[in-house]
């Protein structure tokens, strides 16, 4: 089945007739775009329990742009967990294979924890912000997980990853995944938000 893509663009015109007056800390959205993909196949398993996020397939999506632009992303999907004496399910965000733990980038190794103040194991990295789930049956749960970042101009990579933590073979699957990106510009003195898809038809 094709790859389903939205591509809304909204661009804000700025007039002198049109702005209000505004104080000079006042932030100003000078262009916005968001981007919609769907995954494809529509179940990613995840075989084994692993330290390391596994890139779901069909959600990798790489943006070029000129300028720096803030990032909204946000993933939705379905996490089922199997049978087993306990399973913990995590998805992440993922920016040039690199782990987003709010707006700070984590490389996807074992000892990843480490980077982060007051952490002490990779649970405790896996769930900040939200994106785990703990059961002992067979479940079904929504996953969903939203981040933001700052990125530099150039060619950068997303992707979502999920990991298991149990003792269930397979231990878990993702279903249904919806990967949301919003690429903000506010700055009214910048130029008009230079963006291009690489691939744009994900193959």
């Amino acid at each position: 089945m094709t790859n389903i893509y939205i591509l809304f663009y909204l661009l804000l015109i700025r007039s002198s007739h049109s702005l209000p007056s505004l104080p000079p800390s006042a932030i100003k959205i000078q262009s916005h775009i968001i981007h919609v993909k769907q995954q494809q196949p529509l179940t990613f398993i995840v075989e084994n329990s692993s330290e390391i996020f596994e890139k779901v397939p069909g959600l990798t999506t790489q943006f070029y742009h000129t300028q720096s632009l803030l990032y909204k992303i946000r993933f939705d999907g379905v996490c089922t967990t199997y049978s087993g004496v306990w399973t913990r399910a995590f998805v992440r965000l993922m920016v040039d294979d690199s782990l987003l733990y709010g707006f700070q980038l984590t490389p996807n190794t074992v000892d990843r924890w480490k980077s982060i103040p007051g952490a002490t194991s990779l649970t405790d990295v896996d769930q900040i912000g939200g994106g785990s789930s703990l059961t002992l049956p067979t479940s079904e749960l929504t996953c969903s997980k939203t981040d933001f970042i700052y990125l530099q101009p150039g060619l950068h990579t997303l992707d979502v990853g999920a990991r298991g933590d149990g003792t269930a073979t397979p231990s878990m699957s993702v279903r249904g995944g919806q990967l949301t990106i919003e690429l903000i510009q506010a700055d009214q003195q910048a130029e008009p938000m230079n963006v291009s898809m690489a691939n744009p038809l994900g193959r």
